[in-house]
């Protein structure tokens, strides 16, 4: 008698979560991670739709002690994502350089040899350079501000639960802030840049983001995007006046 093979499980979906609104997201203390999915799947450098499938054992939400299956990264562990010292100091015997290459990805170099690649996308429209930039200081656990009010609640086109700015109306005469944390717009970490041989921040830097799945589709006001973890390694690879060119 034949047997037919057994069907595999349906793998959980997310539930539904009330969206963030933009007067959502300007009230919060602190800009953090709404789920332990989106904390796991963050700290292993993957989306949570992938987290999901890799885990389809977990139909409840994680609680203490639940053990999951993850890629073999090194952990991006946001708790020590501050520690001191933040940036190194500049060995003119072993130079670093960096490198924007077809606005899709962040070189590193030491004295010459790759040591760092790192996936990139433009988050500003249109933003592009030329010849030699200056990498200048780093702001930890940045915020975000805006003067941009909003026409309707913020729309959600991007990851569950996660905001998506509509279009602006009238700019308005003071700062509106989002607060510091991983879910804020700019990630964990902004880097100003400048132009070459010049001390003066550019409006637009590196920085992280709070939507990876999303890096290279969405569009804001801040510069170069790269995701949370990766910009944590690359402000504690670039000494303050590295030179950065564009390729």
């Amino acid at each position: 008698m034949a047997s037919h093979p057994k069907k595999s499980a349906p793998v959980p979906k997310a539930p539904p979560r009330p969206p963030l609104t933009y007067e959502d997201l300007l009230a919060a203390k602190y800009s953090a991670y709404r789920t332990p999915w989106e904390f796991v799947a963050e700290r292993f450098h993957c989306d949570e739709a992938f987290l999901r499938r890799l885990n389809p054992h977990i139909k409840n939400a994680p609680t203490a002690e639940t053990a999951f299956k993850v890629p073999n990264v090194t952990p991006f562990e946001i708790e020590k994502c501050f520690d001191s010292p933040l940036r190194p100091k500049a060995d003119p015997e072993k130079p670093i350089t960096a490198a924007i290459v077809d606005l899709s990805r962040l070189e590193i170099r030491q004295s010459g040899q790759l040591v760092a690649t790192m996936p990139l996308s433009r988050a500003r429209p249109g933003l592009h350079g030329r010849g030699s930039w200056t990498i200048l200081g780093a702001t930890p656990g940045p915020r975000f501000a805006t003067r941009q009010e909003q026409t309707t609640a913020a729309k959600v086109t991007a990851e569950p639960g996660v905001a998506v700015a509509t279009s602006p109306a009238t700019p308005l005469a003071a700062d509106q802030i989002l607060a510091a944390g991983p879910r804020n717009p700019v990630g964990v970490y902004w880097i100003d840049l400048a132009k070459a041989n010049s001390t003066t921040p550019l409006p637009y830097g590196l920085h992280g983001t709070s939507i990876p799945g999303r890096m290279k589709t969405q569009e804001s006001i801040g510069g170069l995007r790269l995701t949370n973890w990766d910009i944590a390694r690359a402000v504690r690879m670039l000494p303050e006046g590295t030179p950065l060119a564009w390729k």
